[in-house]
């Protein structure tokens, strides 16, 4: 009997690219098209190998619609099966525990699950993504299945091969062997492309994300359908309809340019979007400092339809000892702080100050009393 599963990653829920309500959106549609995808396919299972969510603490409206789509599968009789990513991941019960109790998700763990019926079935396992200073001790042994079938196990984590070296934080052969067991296959998320190797008999792929996340990844993002039949495995790739384009544009200045030079760079290009969505308008200003300011670009993208703005400004030489923080991209400075944060062991109290920091929805001057509750609550609750 054939066993098909749609495999998705890296939804990222929740997350407010370049502080854009359009773009938070553009997340959960990316994730209901992989589902709806699931759905036409009529698969047996969907597993998501991490980063559902954007974020350890989402809000209500994001777990609220997170519950929404997940339904749809629900209601036509399709599990759905999850671990946790790094971006997610809490030192206590995470996120995908309370959606559990909802009965919509099932947490997949070192005990094998079983998907399909006959002589061709799935034992999936799940590792949740290991902080950096736990990895040397975690125990990845799994037990064998105790019925012949494909033994899947999913992780999150950026391994050698397929990922480059240079990229990757591990190699995918320490992993295998530490299971202690034949895996046949080794599903993937944290890469947002899809990729794949084969690794001494072992196949490994990453989906890809289901959205843009950055502006070096590439515009189309995918699922993949696992099928499973007369004891071989096949994977056909779904790339979905991407929503929103980014278009980029560099404006080179030369001494004495004004607005005008970038306005005839800007309108060249169609920020309307092609496939009924306005574009992401990224503008690289490049060359000599000039009174036209990030400031005025991002109204010129704004007037030729632009949704979101982002402008990177890398005229003149950076002096580092001076910098003017009005003028530093903000935007960019977070995905860079979110990449460092990951690798960074931080305690309770720590992660929820972060998480204040970074909510827009509470005003600036509530930070101080709210952060003040936060470590009294720490203080108070450790008995110091």
């Amino acid at each position: 009997m054939t066993v098909r599963i749609l495999h998705i990653s890296d939804t990222h829920l929740g997350k407010r690219q370049y502080r854009s309500d359009e773009r938070l959106q553009d997340y959960a549609d990316g994730f209901r098209e992989a589902v709806e995808k699931a759905i036409s396919l009529d698969v047996d299972a969907v597993i998501h190998t991490g980063d559902l969510f954007d974020a350890p603490n989402p809000n209500v409206p994001v777990v609220n619609e997170c519950l929404d789509i997940i339904s749809l599968l629900d209601s036509v009789g399709i599990p759905f099966y999850g671990i946790v990513g790094n971006h997610e991941r809490k030192r206590d019960q995470q996120w995908l525990d309370l959606v559990d109790r909802f009965d919509l998700v099932h947490r997949l763990d070192r005990t094998p699950t079983y998907i399909g019926t006959g002589e061709d079935q799935f034992a999936v396992y799940g590792i949740d993504a290991v902080r950096s200073p736990e990895w040397e001790t975690s125990d990845f042994t799994l037990p064998e299945p105790d019925k012949e079938a494909f033994v899947l196990l999913c992780m999150h984590e950026l391994v050698n091969p397929p990922v480059p070296g240079h990229m990757a934080h591990y190699e995918t052969e320490e992993i295998l062997n530490r299971t202690g067991i034949q895996v046949d296959g080794l599903a993937l998320g944290d890469y947002h492309e899809d990729e794949s190797a084969n690794v001494n008999g072992t196949s490994v792929w990453y989906p890809g994300s289901t959205e843009k996340t950055a502006r070096d990844e590439s515009e189309a993002h995918s699922v993949l359908e696992l099928i499973y039949e007369n004891g071989t495995l096949s994977k056909t790739k779904h790339t979905l309809e991407q929503p929103r384009e980014f278009i980029e544009v560099t404006i080179e200045f030369n001494e004495g340019d004004g607005l005008k030079s970038a306005k005839k760079e800007i309108e060249k290009y169609n920020f309307t979007g092609e496939n009924g969505k306005k574009a992401v308008g990224i503008a690289l200003l490049e060359g000599e400092e000039t009174g036209v300011t990030p400031r005025d670009v991002h109204g010129l993208l704004d007037n030729n339809g632009a949704a979101v703005t982002k402008v990177i400004d890398n005229r003149g030489l950076i002096n580092t000892e001076d910098i003017d923080a009005e003028s530093v991209d903000m935007s960019e400075m977070e995905d860079l702080l979110d990449k460092e944060v990951e690798q960074i062991e931080l305690n309770d109290t720590s992660q929820e100050l972060e998480q204040l920091i970074r909510n827009e929805e509470i005003k600036k001057t509530n930070i101080r009393k709210k952060g003040a509750e936060i470590l009294n609550e720490s203080i108070n609750g450790s008995g110091k």
